[in-house]
């Protein structure tokens, strides 16, 4: 039996195909009838299997593409837009500096979501000082997207998106969460800046529509216009309302030296004026001086009620914690679920407050 082979491509679906189909078919005809048949069937059920795999991309992978490919436009986008963004890609491949730092500042495949890091913002300052000799700066885009879950019906089908976030949900401690809103994840690239805010989102929503899964997995994107920003949009300028509050933070500052000046030249020199009479008071009242002896004077009259300073001093005390534990849970953390034990100290307040709070994933 003549032994045959063929040249065989294999395209980006994963689908086998034949380079030559007529040499196939010559050297088939030697072949004897059962062991051609038997060859055709295998063929079939492997170039089915390829295009039922490639149908049904899995939702890490596509994730993936988004995470690890730099930003490139759609056919939709300005002209400007593209041509940066080519010249952006071609000086990419020859490992222009510039156009490595722009893809090195935006965001890259995310560690730690189970534990709470939902806000990847990449290297902000990177992207600004991104300058190239074409003329192309960098622009810092934050698009915000939240997925929603419909409740699961118990039929059988492929794993999706859907599957991922709720078992991610699961490894979070959020157990009883499984259809519903996720929360509001926040992702940055680093573009051109001639592309503006609605080209980045356009982008976004081509690329991860086939994440979605009809009755079943949905998403809204979001990229605001005030989410763009360039070294440009960032230099300083004053519109009225800043002009405003500086007119009222120099007045008292003026309010203040006068008060405080009047003080000190009072005590130096003698004066006409009665130093518990109204009129020494009101001048005295901004008074950096007095105002500070008196805030840290520890002489209390007999009258006073002594534990009104502890509730005092216990009062500062809630209010520094407050913000404190506030910052550490709505600011950036790699590791939420450990807010509690570092806030708290102790393993048994610990497991108390955990039950208390959401899980690092809240869910609505």
């Amino acid at each position: 039996m003549k032994k045959c082979s063929s040249e065989k491509v294999e395209d980006k679906m994963g689908v086998l195909r034949l380079a030559n189909p007529r040499q196939f078919a010559r050297l088939s005809l030697s072949i004897d009838l059962p062991l051609s048949f038997f060859a055709f069937l295998i063929f079939i059920f492997t170039v089915a299997s390829n295009v039922q795999a490639g149908l049904s991309i899995k939702p890490e992978t596509i994730l993936l593409n988004v995470f690890t490919r730099p930003f490139k436009p759609t056919k939709w986008s300005t002209d400007e837009c593209q041509r940066d963004s080519a010249i952006y890609l071609e000086e990419l491949a020859r490992y222009t500096p510039w156009a490595l730092k722009m893809y090195d500042a935006s965001v890259k495949i995310p560690s730690g979501i189970i534990t709470g890091n939902y806000k990847q913002l990449g290297n902000y300052d990177e992207c600004l000082q991104v300058k190239s000799d074409h003329g192309i700066s960098g622009q810092s885009c934050s698009a915000t997207i939240q997925f929603e879950v419909a409740e699961d019906n118990g039929a059988s089908r492929e794993l999706d998106l859907g599957d991922l976030l709720v078992n991610v949900a699961v490894a979070s401690n959020a157990t009883k969460w499984r259809s519903g809103n996720t929360i509001i994840y926040e992702w940055m690239w680093c573009v051109p800046s001639s592309c503006n805010h609605s080209e980045v989102q356009e982008f976004l929503e081509i690329t991860l529509d086939p994440l979605k899964v009809e009755g079943r997995v949905d998403f809204v994107i979001n990229v605001p216009i005030k989410s763009c920003r360039t070294l440009k949009t960032e230099q300083a300028t004053f519109d009225p309302s800043d002009w405003i509050y500086i007119s009222i933070l120099v007045i008292f500052s003026l309010i203040i030296i006068a008060s405080t000046t009047f003080d000190i030249a009072r005590r130096g020199h003698s004066s006409t004026l009665n130093p518990k009479g109204k009129e020494y008071i009101l001048f005295s009242s901004f008074s950096f001086y007095t105002n500070c002896k008196n805030l840290f004077n520890t002489d209390r009259h007999q009258d006073s009620i002594a534990c009104l300073d502890g509730l005092r001093f216990l009062s500062i005390c809630w209010i520094i914690y407050g913000h404190t534990y506030y910052m550490e849970v709505m600011g950036i953390n790699m590791d939420l679920t450990q807010v509690p034990k570092v806030s708290l100290g102790s393993s048994r307040n610990y497991e108390r407050e955990k039950k208390k709070l959401k899980p690092a994933l809240s869910y609505s």
